[in-house]
């Protein structure tokens, strides 16, 4: 990203801070009409791309280079202002449209898929031109998924004007949720929000046996959750736990293992789930808040699994918790803190007792934080020191929006195609005819899909290009709506811990200094539980809350239970260390306790209860002998 200085300085810095006022205004005052919100929001994001992102990085400050990227912004804002300015009369000649409208609908797409190569990188952009390409010569590809063809001007008009296109739910949702959650985690993070995250769970969980790991899962879980990116997630946690890690005892890739893992599921965790679930909300019609109650428990027992690796792998190594007198004082913490848990309280009022809509929710947790701020800054800030601060989180806001736009409008590209193609059915029947029929095949082979495209791509985009192509066959096969999104939605996130391409462990073992590519495998094996949790969700919905709640607690302990009999066998450890066979046993009674089947189930609390007694009796002879013999 560019960084300028004097005048080119002030143009970025007001238009950032004016695209932070416009949706503060229409996300918690005044909403605009869906269209002209979602232009005006993709005209700014399309302009500061080009202006902030150079054609080729290593030129970004040849004059040229730049005078085209200007060109290339001018002509985003020409293109959002027309399609702004003539909406009505393009919608009325629609299936019929003039030279105009064909050139900017085709210059509007090259600009997306420009603008997706410089924030992105070229997966996405390619994929998205394979998309374009299967549009219009569907009919040479493959005759199980090919289709008559769409004459250039039909699909790239169609994509420019309609709601299924560049300005459909992806952008749309960008324009209004997302931006003002992005928003409001930038303010947390201006205010010293990640400081006041490592001190409390140091305070929380850093006295306890192992405490460093543990601290370092609490860690993921705020900071993945409030960053909306596994990869930087891991950069900054990892930064701040994995020397304190080592330093404590623990292996060096088991840090980077945990960091990698805790990290990777901060988009899995209510309130603040990032851009996906807010798309997944509307592709579902349903509230937020719904999707947020569904994914609560799987997201708790993501971070149990892990956090069950930290205390047996602790236990085995025998490394206690933090120093009392290294770890920070509890009062002043406490104070700190007020200028987060304030506004995460109005957040949670909107959502669920005020029944606002997630924007304003954004919006007034946003007013919020920034008023606290203020409040505390009082005494030793000046007026100017405010300005600037406010000035700071505004433009910080904007500019982390830029990838997400540029990723949802992509997305609206693909999505426009496979719909106007009929692929999306295509492809369900085809998932399937070759799951024969079988729920379990369709699952696992939904899940390679999900887990194969997410290597490459963010995980909105993941999920986006999942929900039109894969989720449908599982709604096909009978799965709930929110149960076949989340399921690809999980999926598409723990790609980011799968190998070969396990972009958030090899972060972590970067900093680690540990192999990558055995760090990534380690990180597979020991976040394995968590593949599973998937199916649980879909096989026992009760899970997402989705049906009586004693049966949503059984299932829930039945999955606790599995976790800390997979995690006793991966570590070597439960109540003593295990040998090979017990290990086994935990393993093959873990797997047993999670199907959701009564006489499995059954079967491995048994299998597990014998491992346990036995270890018991072990430990006390061995306490008894110690006490005999000292």
């Amino acid at each position: 990203m560019r960084k300028f200085r004097g005048p080119l300085a002030i143009v970025i810095t007001t238009l950032a801070i004016a695209m932070s006022l416009f949706h503060l205004y229409t996300g918690g005052y005044q909403a605009m009409a869906a269209q002209w919100q979602r232009g005006i929001h993709l005209g700014f994001g399309l302009v500061l791309i080009f202006l902030l992102f150079p054609l080729v990085k290593r030129y970004s400050e040849n004059k040229i280079i730049f005078g085209l990227d200007v060109i290339l912004a001018g002509l985003s804002f020409y293109v959002s202002y027309y399609y702004l300015s003539t909406i009505e009369e393009m919608l009325s000649r629609q299936g019929n449209p003039n030279t105009m409208d064909i050139v900017m609908a085709t210059l509007a797409i090259i600009l997306i898929l420009e603008a997706t190569r410089r924030t992105i990188g070229w997966v996405m952009a390619v994929i998205a031109l394979f998309f374009l390409s299967y549009g219009v010569y569907g009919a040479y590809f493959p005759e199980i998924i090919s289709h008559a063809g769409i004459d250039w001007n039909w699909l790239s008009t169609f994509l420019y004007l309609s709601t299924e296109g560049i300005y459909g739910i992806p952008i749309g949702v960008s324009a209004t949720f997302v931006f003002l959650f992005v928003l409001f985690t930038t303010a947390i993070q201006e205010s010293g929000g990640d400081k006041v995250i490592v001190d409390i769970a140091a305070i929380t969980l850093g006295g306890t046996r192992g405490g460093s790991a543990k601290a370092s899962v609490f860690m993921g879980v705020l900071i993945g959750m409030i960053s909306g990116s596994p990869v930087a997630a891991a950069a900054a946690v990892g930064s701040l736990t994995i020397p304190l890690m080592i330093n404590k005892g623990f292996r060096a890739e088991f840090a980077a293992v945990v960091t990698a893992i805790a990290a990777n599921g901060g988009a899995l965790m209510p309130p603040v789930m990032g851009a996906a679930a807010f798309i997944m909300a509307e592709f579902l019609n349903v509230s937020y808040l719904s999707i947020c109650v569904a994914a609560i428990l799987p997201a708790l027992l993501y971070y149990f699994s892990i956090y069950m690796a930290a205390d047996f792998e602790a236990a085995k190594q025998g490394i206690g918790g933090i120093p009392k007198e290294e770890r920070p004082i509890f009062w002043p913490v406490m104070k700190s803190s007020i200028i987060f848990t304030g506004p995460f309280i109005a957040l949670l009022l909107c959502l669920g007792v005020f029944a606002t809509t997630p924007q304003r929710a954004a919006a007034v947790a946003f007013v919020t934080l920034v008023a606290i701020y203020f409040i505390q800054q009082i005494k030793n800030m000046s007026l100017k020191r405010a300005g600037e601060y406010f000035v700071k989180i505004l433009k910080a806001g904007t500019l982390g929006m830029l990838t997400i736009i540029a990723t949802c409008a992509t997305a609206g590209l693909i999505v426009g195609v496979v719909n106007l193609s009929g692929l999306g059915m295509q492809l369900s029947s085809i998932l399937v005819d070759l799951s024969g029929g079988s729920l379990l095949l369709m699952l696992i082979l939904t899940m390679i899909t999900s887990i194969v495209l997410g290597m490459g791509l963010p995980v909105t985009a993941c999920y986006i290009i999942l929900a039109v192509l894969a989720a449908p066959a599982l709604i096909q096969h009978g799965i709930s709506p929110v149960g076949a999104h989340l399921f690809v939605f999980y999926f598409g996130i723990v790609s980011g811990l799968t190998p070969p391409v396990a972009l958030t462990a090899y972060v972590a073992a970067g900093i680690a200094k540990t192999p990558v590519f055995r760090t990534g495998f380690y990180c597979f094996l020991l976040a394995g539980i968590t593949y599973l949790i998937p199916f649980v969700f879909v096989y026992s919905p009760s899970l997402m809350f989705d049906g009586p709640l004693y049966m949503t607690a059984i299932t829930f302990v039945i999955c606790a239970l599995s976790i800390v009999a997979i995690s006793a066998g991966v570590m070597g450890y439960l109540l003593r260390p295990c040998n090979w066979v017990e290990r086994v046993i935990l393993i093959v009674a873990s797997v047993a306790i999670i199907i959701p089947e009564l006489y499995s189930t059954l079967a491995g609390l048994v299998l597990f209860g014998i491992i346990v007694v036995l270890q018991y009796m072990q430990r006390a002879k061995a306490k008894k002998l110690e006490i005999a013999t000292s």
